[in-house]
């Protein structure tokens, strides 16, 4: 497989599987039944933040 040897994909496809990661435990938390409104912002601003991290790296990977 190609993409195993380019460490700018395998970097790239690393930091996304993190933020990724990242996305889904605050989801689940934000699922909990007793959240507070500054654990629900903390949790909706990590997701935020985590989303525009893997849309920054795919367009910088792109213009690369």
């Amino acid at each position: 497989m190609a993409y195993k040897t380019d460490t700018l994909l395998v970097t790239l496809f690393h930091d996304v599987k993190n933020c990724l990661n990242n996305i889904a435990i605050a989801t689940a938390l934000l699922e909990e039944d007793e959240i507070s409104i500054d654990d629900r912002q903390k949790y909706t601003a990590e997701i935020r933040k985590n989303y525009t991290q893997i849309k920054t790296m795919l367009s910088n990977f792109m213009e690369d």
